[in-house]
């Protein structure tokens, strides 16, 4: 009988503390959502996963808000920014650098053939028109 009452108590102790699951962050406008790669001057999403309840999320100097756990991270300039979490009391939960690159653009390719040399013939015989960027290439 004792036995049952103490591990009544150390359960209610415990579940009293909140365990959290570790923070992770996917970047959806990649083909790789692995990669620390932002682009700047374009809107990035990235998913923020295990957020904390009344979590605070903050990029570079500002505050971004989401209804869901995909958020839209805008760098203004080409240098590594930090993505930043704190949780309800005001402490860093979570920290993650990104790299900040320009967009360089976009290629075009039909078949095996890159857009501006293509043929009218060419074209007809391969009418599958592919976009590749910079991640895809």
């Amino acid at each position: 009988m004792m036995i049952r009452t103490l591990i009544l108590i150390l359960a209610c102790l415990l579940a009293q503390f909140q365990l959290n699951a570790q923070i992770e962050t996917r970047q959806l406008s990649l083909k790789k959502p692995k990669l620390n790669v932002l682009y700047y001057n374009f809107e990035n999403q990235v998913q923020i996963r295990n957020l904390p309840k009344k979590a605070r999320v903050v990029f570079g100097d500002t505050i971004i808000a989401s209804e869901s756990d995909v958020f839209i991270l805008m760098p203004k300039e080409e240098k590594p920014s930090r993505l930043y979490v704190y949780d309800s009391m005001g402490k860093v939960c979570f920290e993650k650098k990104f790299e900040c690159r320009k967009w360089v653009g976009f290629e075009l390719r039909i078949g095996d053939i890159s857009y501006p040399f293509a043929t009218r013939a060419e074209i007809l015989k391969n009418p599958c028109l592919r976009f590749y960027s910079e991640d895809t290439l």
